[in-house]
């Protein structure tokens, strides 16, 4: 993930022990086999390997098959992963310490969830200051050019879409919430439905039937973000 063997258990400080037959001491609270997607810096090299994934009380360990481990406290998975849920990519986007993802199978899925758990409103968090982050900026846009100029009709549709972006990104400085990923998920749907219907009438085919393709996989995306913050799943 970004660095030889050799050097990540020295710029991983939550890494266990590499000396033969070291046993982390904090006990094993989950253990699950996963895909986990290595980012080499050296000859762009991106192998994918089964890895054991261990959920201790405060960290994450991965092994693989070499012995090569990887560690990552519930502290950094909080604030320094992404979650992807479209439709067929499904992972978790890891940005530091180490660079990587990890796919996400429903047994993965069930156990991070359920690992997170006591940090979820940091992940939270987290998620919705790099969702909305250019949210301010881009529904402003869209509001204006939703307003009638030069002959042309207001976008009821726009609207709605960029008024909303702005009062998410307004209410996520104050409520922290999985309910604004449903809001979310929302807009998206508003704006592929207002795209599908200039579609419908025969207007610009490649741009407005492109915005609704991206609509639908955004709303689908956000609402699957939503579906995990909720209760986590019995063992």
């Amino acid at each position: 993930m970004g660095q030889r063997p050799g050097a990540m258990s020295e710029q991983n400080p939550y890494a266990p022990p590499a000396a033969a037959g070291a046993v982390v001491a904090s006990p094993v609270d989950e253990r699950v086999v996963g895909d986990l997607v290595e980012r080499h810096a050296i000859a762009g090299r991106v192998p994918i390997a089964q890895w054991d994934l261990a959920f201790h009380s405060e960290r994450l360990v991965a092994t693989r098959g070499d012995g090569l481990r990887l560690a990552f406290s519930r502290e950094e998975l909080a604030k320094n992963t992404d979650l992807l849920l479209g439709l067929v990519l499904r992972a978790l986007v890891i940005r530091e310490p180490a660079k990587g993802s990890i796919t996400l199978t429903p047994p993965v899925t069930a156990a991070l969830r359920r690992f997170l758990d006591p940090v979820l409103r940091d992940h939270i968090a987290a998620a919705l200051k790099r969702r909305l982050r250019l949210s301010l900026p881009i529904g402003a846009l869209v509001v204006l050019t939703s307003l009638p100029a030069l002959g042309l009709p207001l976008d009821i549709g726009g609207l709605i879409f960029g008024g909303g972006l702005i009062a998410m990104a307004l209410v996520s400085k104050l409520w922290t919430h999985r309910a604004l990923f449903l809001v979310d998920a929302a807009l998206w749907l508003v704006l592929a439905t207002n795209n599908a219907l200039r579609l419908a009438g025969g207007q610009s085919p490649a741009l407005y039937g492109t915005f609704a393709a991206l609509g639908v996989l955004f709303a689908i995306g956000s609402a699957r973000i939503f579906g995990f913050y909720g209760q986590p799943p019995a063992r």
